[in-house]
């Protein structure tokens, strides 16, 4: 007889992975009991049909440890233990085989050889298990192997500690919009979702887990683990509110920026070209960013496309080691080009990164420039300032510093400013450290800033 014993959110998640969506998530605090209560129905949906399902993390030897190890023999144990001795468990392919042969298979999409076998046959049910660790890419090439034909209506299950908002997950579950193009959802009802806490499982956790280890996290780590919400620490640079759309087409002036790469290899850098537009109130409205490994030629020519196309005003290469040369082939090929170095207009390319940024935040705080490409908007949403792939930023980043050259030297007054750019960068160094010495256990070296500051 099964000693388990629903809790009322757990009786709510139930509910959802047997309703008509196709997609669930389940998502909240730690020690919630998300993955216990997917577990069981996936054996439940072993047990209705001869079937196969897979359980689905970016590393093998974490969802090894967790689930075959940890949360599977205790949903065993506690929901099915009189089907314990009768199931078969194969530790060489890793799957747990069922009575009437339904088999649940563990993967990890790290490990190229297994991912490949799995991926080689056809399942019924998905689980991403913490997907907030999938690529958005991983998890799509996945969902072609839910295509196992049975009498079961086929389904995909998600859990997580919730990321930032930016991650594919709140796109499709909360805001019901493709990650991608950002356009609602063909089938929305087909996506659904659940919080589920730790307070909503205090019946089976240790009642010090809440005040003595989840109360204790500091605020960003407690606002994921412990209230289970999608947030954006204060350490960001830029924050989900700031980046808004817009964009009205009538403009006094027109700006394009490039941050250039000239490798075609699918590992290196991108370039991409953003252009804005400058209303007569002042605001700079992006008008698109474009980006790609093309080659040298490929960028001489998209460069020469976007200035046929937007005629701007203002045209500034990032003054890197080529950019002599890419000046002269642009010059060679259109004497009238408008494309300059962008130290030829006093924007400099030698401060780092973090700091660029920082200097031009204030202008989407205040509302002051519209974000409109979504690959622009998910790369500043993951902005960190580290070695993470960040050219269409670095080319918006670009635009606006030669906005504040060339536009009005003094865009806002300083004591309109909400906060200046020194104490954005301390805040955001001071942030960055205490954050990271924490998690270092006192080291206190930040992996992403090093010890440049």
């Amino acid at each position: 007889m099964s000693d388990f014993k629903k809790t009322e959110r757990q009786r709510q998640a139930i509910d959802l992975l047997n309703s008509a969506a196709k997609h669930i998530l389940l998502f909240g605090g730690s020690r919630s009991g998300k993955s216990f209560i997917i577990l069981r129905n996936l054996i439940l949906r072993s047990l209705k049909t001869k079937s196969r399902h897979v359980a689905l993390r970016k590393h093998f030897s974490h969802i090894k440890q967790s689930v075959w190890f940890d949360t599977l023999p205790k949903v065993l144990s506690l929901c099915f233990p009189q089907l314990v001795s009768r199931l078969k468990w194969n530790q060489s392919d890793w799957f747990l085989q069922f009575p009437n042969g339904s088999e649940l298979w563990l993967g990890g999409l790290d490990d190229k050889e297994r991912t490949e076998k799995i991926l080689g046959k056809e399942f019924s049910t998905i689980f991403f298990n913490e997907c907030s660790e999938i690529s958005y890419d991983s998890r799509n090439i996945a969902l072609t192997r839910l295509a196992e034909r049975n009498e079961l209506k086929k389904k995909v299950f998600y859990d997580c500690n919730p990321p930032r908002p930016s991650h594919w997950t709140h796109k499709l579950f909360i805001e019901k919009v493709d990650p991608i193009s950002e356009q609602p959802l063909l089938i929305p009802d087909d996506y659904a979702s659940l919080l589920m806490n730790p307070l909503h499982n205090m019946e089976n956790i240790d009642p010090d887990y809440i005040d003595g280890v989840l109360r204790q996290l500091p605020f960003a780590l407690r606002k994921r683990f412990l209230d289970g919400e999608f947030f954006s620490d204060d350490s960001d640079i830029f924050q989900p509110q700031w980046i808004r759309p817009g964009l009205t087409g009538d403009y006094d002036m027109i700006i394009s920026t490039c941050d250039p790469a000239i490798s075609e290899k699918k590992t290196a850098d991108e370039a991409a070209i953003c252009t804005i537009g400058i209303t007569k109130a002042g605001k700079a409205e992006e008008i698109e960013t474009i980006h790609g490994r093309w080659g040298f030629d490929g960028l001489i020519s998209n460069l020469h496309a976007v200035e046929a196309r937007h005629k701007p005003d203002y045209a500034g290469v990032e003054p890197v080691a080529f950019q002599k040369s890419v000046a002269a082939v642009l010059r060679r090929d259109n004497p009238a080009t408008r494309w300059r170095g962008l130290d030829e207009f006093g924007v400099r390319s030698d401060v780092d990164k973090v700091r660029r940024s920082i200097s031009i935040s204030y202008l989407l705080e205040r509302g002051v420039a519209t974000v409109n490409t979504p690959a622009l908007s998910k790369q500043l949403l993951e902005f960190e300032g580290g070695d993470e792939k960040n050219d269409l930023v670095d080319a918006y980043v670009y635009a606006l510093q030669l906005y504040q050259r060339v536009w009005n030297p003094k865009p806002v007054e300083q004591e309109h400013v909400i906060v200046s750019y020194d104490e954005r960068v301390r805040r955001y160094l001071d942030n960055r450290r205490k954050s990271m010495a924490k998690a270092k256990q006192g080291e206190g070296k930040d992996p992403f800033l090093g010890s440049r500051w």
